[in-house]
């Protein structure tokens, strides 16, 4: 058989000793992951709504234009790549990566849901 250094694959009893000694830690952390998602979520969605029935009401000329460029924007704003960099930068530039990559799914979904 393979013998796997155990720091590259503990043993699921250390893993649990850890997630244990640092529970605290975690549940905090946690906390304020959770928190950044339900307001990037809440955000993404009190926008794109609205644009994606702007889109509906107006289908001819918003939804040619807005669907290509939501498109566009989401396809080069979710890269990814930039995320871990930002960490060391605070809150803001976090939230308005997640903003963006919420928005534009909801608002092409929405409006094309209400286009059917």
């Amino acid at each position: 058989m393979l013998e796997v250094p155990a720091f590259l694959l503990p043993p699921p009893s250390a893993i649990a000793v850890s997630f244990i000694a640092n529970a605290p830690l975690l549940l905090f952390h946690g906390w304020i992951t959770t928190a950044e998602f339900c307001s990037d979520l809440r955000s993404a969605s009190w926008s794109g709504f609205p644009l994606a029935l702007a889109i509906f009401l107006c289908r001819r000329f918003l939804a040619r234009s807005c669907r290509s460029w939501s498109r566009r924007s989401h396809a080069e704003s979710s890269g990814g790549a930039a995320v871990p960099g930002l960490v060391r930068f605070g809150l803001l530039p976090k939230v308005l990566i997640a903003f963006l990559i919420a928005f534009f799914p909801v608002v092409i979904s929405t409006a094309s849901d209400l286009l059917r």
